[in-house]
């Protein structure tokens, strides 16, 4: 019978140094089967993002964005934006028509370049859900530190193209204040 190379032939071991065996002695299971102690790699030591994330490279450029997004006169011919109606203004915005392979690195990507990264505050107000199963899958919802810059990137990403779909760009819905049970109106 014939085998590949790899189980028809036995490879010798190389001899081990007298201190590695003595070191290796105390974890070492059966030598005679099986592979022995694998050991995990070690984990690297996570450090602060804040230099990392202030990065203007990590983030898409003006350039970019403006070169991926669909032209309004070519819009009113894609159906996804025939009805297309901004909403009111809000801090969050609602993305929907997103690719299935669409994650939130790519949201991230996208609207990282709105946060002002080395603002805590701002850094910790910025949020993204990407909706991946049931009936809200391909939508998402962004968080933004304040309307304004929820405005600006509404405005400079609808119609971007991700993952050959174009997103539809709107500002989400607040949810409805509920009446307060103790104040009622006479």
């Amino acid at each position: 019978m014939n085998l590949p190379a790899p189980f028809g032939q036995t490879t010798p071991t190389p001899p081990v140094a007298e201190e590695a065996k003595e070191s290796s002695s105390e974890s070492e299971i059966e030598s005679d089967s099986g592979f022995g102690v694998i050991e995990p790699p070690p984990k690297p030591v996570e450090t602060e993002n804040t230099e990392e994330e202030a990065d203007c490279s990590e983030f898409i450029s003006e350039k970019e964005l403006k070169h991926g997004c669909i032209p309004e006169h070519k819009r009113k011919d894609i159906n996804v934006f025939k009805k297309y109606n901004k909403g009111d203004p809000s801090s969050r915005l609602y993305i929907k028509n997103l690719a299935k392979q669409a994650t939130e690195k790519d949201l991230k990507y996208i609207y990282g370049r709105y946060i002002d990264w080395p603002n805590g505050t701002e850094a910790n107000a910025f949020d993204i859900r990407v909706m991946k199963e049931g009936r809200m899958k391909g939508q998402a919802f962004v968080t933004l530190p304040s309307e304004t810059a929820a405005i600006k990137a509404l405005n400079d990403t609808h119609a971007f193209v991700l993952h050959d779909k174009p997103m539809v760009v709107q500002f989400a819905r607040s949810a409805k204040a509920t009446a307060d049970p103790n104040t009622e109106d006479k």
